[in-house]
């Protein structure tokens, strides 16, 4: 969410004397919460090799975002412990207390120029759509924009355009050249 002031967030506290009673570690706690919202790819790494072609797919196992969109459903994330046995059925609720905070947004550099990254979601829909969306509030934005700030689209946005650009170049080549003989 955002403010004025900032982002607005959550901030779990971990109660250590609880979840040491539990038989749970402050890691434990925090490795549960980043494999259910970020997948198994953060926090062990599997592989799954197709013998018939001899490709490696990563394989990420995590909680569909669809359900983890209230605090409730954070809250009752399972947790386990890097000790079999030890842990089990405990959820977050259970060795946290959350609190909303305000934060400044995440500044950071790109070719040593500061930037202020701004992600969008593309859930359930194409990306081509939603960049067909983003660009003319990119284009206002930039109308707006005080002198010396740009905004440019980057990420997965940017290289299926420049994809698409190399391939729509190459098929004219392409075509040029076997209109030419």
């Amino acid at each position: 969410m955002d403010t004025a002031a900032g982002l607005i967030g959550f901030k779990f506290n971990v109660d250590r004397t609880k979840a040491m009673e539990l038989g749970l570690s402050e890691s434990d706690v925090a490795g549960s919460v980043l494999l259910a919202l970020s997948g198994s790819s953060q926090v062990t790494p599997t592989y799954w090799l197709d013998y018939t072609t001899g490709v490696q797919y990563l394989v990420n196992v995590r909680v569909p975002e669809r359900q983890t969109t209230t605090l409730s459903e954070l809250r009752s994330i399972p947790l386990s412990a890097s000790k079999p046995g030890t842990g089990n059925g405990q959820v977050l609720d259970n060795v946290t207390d959350v609190t909303r905070i305000s934060s400044q947004p995440i500044y950071t550099h790109y070719n040593v120029i500061p930037v202020v990254d701004v992600y969008g979601g593309v859930g359930g829909r194409d990306l081509g759509g939603v960049l067909s969306d983003i660009r003319p509030i990119v284009a206002q934005a930039q109308k707006t924009a005080p002198q010396g700030v740009s905004i440019v689209l980057r990420g997965q946005a940017s290289t299926m355009s420049s994809s698409f650009l190399g391939l729509g170049i190459g098929m004219l080549v392409r075509s040029s050249i076997y209109c030419s003989w």
